[in-house]
């Protein structure tokens, strides 16, 4: 997935925290999704507007982690959101 990848969630998804998770309700589907601290920060920071290269970046450092693979596992968390019709990607042409 490209690196400068922006998105937004699907107009269906609404969401809200609860202590220690993030729980995504999908109108649509009529389904409740239950996100741990990672995935809900990673779903907050994609909501938002910032590129998987930012989220990449930033979580790298805050986990010191190596970048490369904290991207690899930002990408994989978005294309499943994608494919659940949680997000939706932004044209970034």
């Amino acid at each position: 997935m490209d690196a400068d990848a922006r998105f937004r969630a699907a107009p269906e998804v609404t969401w809200r925290d609860v202590p220690g998770e993030l729980l995504l309700f999908d109108a649509r589907a009529d389904r409740y999704h239950v996100l741990n601290e990672a995935a809900a920060e990673v779903w907050r920071r994609l909501v938002e507007g910032a590129s998987l290269a930012t989220i990449a970046a930033a979580l790298a450092e805050q986990f010191d982690v190596d970048e490369a693979a904290m991207r690899a596992d930002i990408s994989e968390a978005a294309g499943d959101f994608l494919a659940r019709g949680l997000l939706i990607a932004l044209d970034t042409r």
